[in-house]
């Protein structure tokens, strides 16, 4: 978890997405807050991943997702990587607070379709999937 007194969490995630892609890294930003919409290119992806959404990944390629938890301090998220029927665990993930941020990454993938959940709250609005091509 990362946190910066006197820094909001958008510049955080903004900084962290800059350092990411000037590595040559996809970077998938995961944030309701639309400001960070001036992040997107062809490296940099943003999208809200506890709405059900679906996000596409390069096969061969590690990634990272930036969550902005934008819940109160006492409501806690992660997002797990799991198989696509979501009986294997792929990669636990730590859980953040609301009001943080966090920069998940994760190893390269096979192709495939993955599942990815917040093992917090495990709700249909809080899953996704992930498809590597």
């Amino acid at each position: 978890m990362l946190t910066i007194d006197g820094v909001e969490a958008d510049d955080v995630i903004a900084t962290l997405a800059a350092q990411a892609e000037a590595q040559g890294w996809r970077c998938i930003v995961s944030t309701g807050d639309k400001d960070l919409a001036q992040l997107v290119d062809e490296r940099v992806t943003l999208v809200n991943t506890m709405s059900n959404e679906t996000l596409d990944v390069e096969a061969g390629n590690a990634f990272t997702i930036f969550f902005e938890n934008q819940d109160p301090a006492s409501v806690p998220h992660d997002i797990d990587l799991r198989s696509a029927d979501g009986s294997q665990l792929i990669k636990d993930q730590p859980t953040i607070n609301g009001g943080t941020s966090q920069a998940y990454q994760y190893d390269a993938l096979q192709p495939g379709t993955y599942q990815y959940i917040c093992s917090v709250h495990s709700i249909p609005p809080m899953t996704g999937t992930i498809t590597v091509k």
